[in-house]
């Protein structure tokens, strides 16, 4: 975010909340987090403390984060709401945030850290961050008051969609498999005979008998992707590669990156050693290369392509 004195604050996951001027020069942290707690989007307040959504050491998603404010470079800070995220202070004295798909206002007065009344619903639905890697919620406010935001996917304002084949010619078949909630993509098996879906909890159908069948619960779970022999599949979790059985069993870690980093797998190599995957940041994006025999050592990944993501590997 812009403030008054042409400087920049900005997020920076697990390294805190960052500055830097307009006119260039080196950024500086301001305020530190501490081990496995993560902050973002900061504003500034009134009196000139920053106001952040902070997540603390343990916590599973954005969700369960909390609404802090801080003063540059001090060693505390002071917890305004306790769940919630992305926060605005508005001249009007109401602090505004996201809880959930709810976006939330209340009264606030700065100078003793006062809520003068609870919070209450302004907007239902509202969407968050496309990917869970940080607390964005699609919303801003103008200094007339005026609100806009981005509603959150839902069946009645999507429409149903449904899977279909599609021939080298063009001709296009129903699958039989109908989608109403969050997608993110849709893998045939090997040889054929199942579809795997991500996009939150990952689901996998019979092609012959075509109907979602639940096989890793849990949100934040994407880039789901089959092993060339069919016999396993590995998705990342918020900054985890995952591996899993392709019946949903004998789940294990394979990867975490470091901080607030995406981490989403891309394809296997033939022989089963190399998975692809797309790091860093929804911004600045990188193609790596995992050896899935060399997960024991200190690096069992290089960098492939800087500026690059969802790599695919040649079947030869």
């Amino acid at each position: 975010v812009w403030h008054s004195d042409e400087r920049i604050l900005y997020g920076r996951g697990r390294q805190g909340i960052w500055e830097v001027s307009l006119n260039g020069g080196t950024p500086q942290r301001v305020i530190a987090v501490g081990d496995g707690e993560e902050a973002h989007s900061p504003r500034v307040l009134p009196d000139g403390r920053i106001l952040f959504t902070l997540k603390r050491a343990g916590a599973t998603s954005w969700d369960e984060a909390q609404i802090v404010a801080q003063a540059r470079h001090a060693a505390t800070q002071t917890v305004l709401v306790t769940q919630g995220r992305d926060a605005r202070y508005l001249a009007t004295g109401h602090l505004v945030y996201a809880s959930g798909d709810d976006l939330l206002a209340m009264p606030f007065d700065t100078r003793g850290d006062k809520v003068v009344n609870g919070p209450m619903v302004q907007v239902g639905e509202v969407r968050g961050a496309f990917f869970p890697f940080t607390d964005a919620t699609q919303y801003a406010v103008a200094e007339n008051g005026t609100l806009v935001y981005m509603p959150a996917p839902t069946p009645s304002r999507e429409g149903n969609r449904s899977l279909v084949w599609v021939s080298r010619e063009g001709s296009e078949e129903p699958a039989g498999l109908s989608v109403t909630d969050a997608f993110g993509a849709a893998r045939i098996s090997p040889d054929g005979t199942r579809v795997l879906r991500d996009g939150g909890t990952i689901q996998i159908s019979d092609v012959s008998r075509p109907a979602w069948l639940p096989l890793i619960e849990g949100r934040n779970q994407w880039g789901a992707t089959w092993s060339r022999d069919g016999r396993h599949i590995v998705f990342s979790r918020d900054n985890k590669v995952m591996q899993t059985r392709a019946d949903g069993t004998h789940e294990e870690e394979l990867f975490t990156s470091d901080g607030n980093q995406l981490l989403v797998p891309g394809a296997w190599s033939p022989d089963g050693r190399y998975v692809t995957f797309t790091y860093g940041t929804q911004i600045a994006q990188r193609l790596g290369l995992l050896d899935l025999e060399r997960l024991a050592q200190d690096e069992p990944w290089r960098l492939l392509v800087d500026g690059a993501s969802s790599g695919a590997i040649a079947p030869d």
